[in-house]
């Protein structure tokens, strides 16, 4: 026998950087056992939020639960930080943060630690933003989350991009990799204040037949 599809309630919640709830939006939805459904729920304008910069660090969070309706109990429950920014490139001032304009004073950075855990990821955010550094190319892959979250903390800047290197063969299924390996990178990391650019490639030597 099968089991019932189960009523749940999808909810947001915005809280500021001194921990007040500013908003709840939510959404219902009825699943079955093993079912996956992506959803999106839109929040209310938020007025005159304040903005996250390399110098002010300011960080929201937003908490999403999975509620039973028929409880009102959270069964799961999932948390990150978010800032508000916005960003330009242009010809004559460059990058711009929030409309200033930032010199950008950067460095590659490979993920090659394995055995020692996430400390490293914060160590090097951390000396790097001591040395005057403000940006970061997360070279040649998307790496551990701990990085871009000491990122968005610190305030360094970020440049993430997916393993294509070298040589590059004209094929279809070349390319839907590609595409595949760049939505996701973007889907799982899109809410980071921190990342101004999405790399596509690396040291390209195209392959023709």
């Amino acid at each position: 026998m099968k089991p019932e599809p189960s009523a749940f309630e999808v909810r947001n919640e915005l809280f500021a950087p001194d921990g007040k709830l500013l908003q709840t939006f939510k959404k219902k939805v009825t699943l079955k056992a093993g079912e996956t459904r992506r959803m999106e729920l839109q929040s209310k304008l938020i007025s005159n939020p304040e903005l996250w910069t390399s110098e002010t660090l300011i960080l929201y969070k937003v908490v999403t639960s999975l509620v039973d309706t028929k409880t009102r109990k959270a069964i799961d429950e999932k948390s990150h930080k978010v800032g508000f920014r916005w960003f330009s490139f242009d010809g004559e001032k460059g990058f711009c943060l929030n409309g200033k304009s930032y010199k950008l004073r950067g460095f590659n950075r490979h993920q090659d630690q394995a055995p020692v855990g996430v400390a490293p990821h914060r160590r090097d955010i951390r000396l790097l933003k001591e040395m005057g550094s403000n940006y970061i190319r997360i070279s040649h892959y998307p790496q551990d989350d701990a990085l871009l979250d000491t990122c968005d903390e610190l305030g360094l800047l970020a440049w993430e991009e997916i393993p294509i290197i070298d040589l590059v063969p004209d094929t279809p299924g070349y390319a839907d990799n590609c595409e595949r390996n760049l939505r996701e990178m973007i889907r799982q990391h899109f809410n980071h204040s921190s990342i101004i650019n999405w790399g596509y490639m690396n040291e390209i030597l195209l392959c023709t037949p």
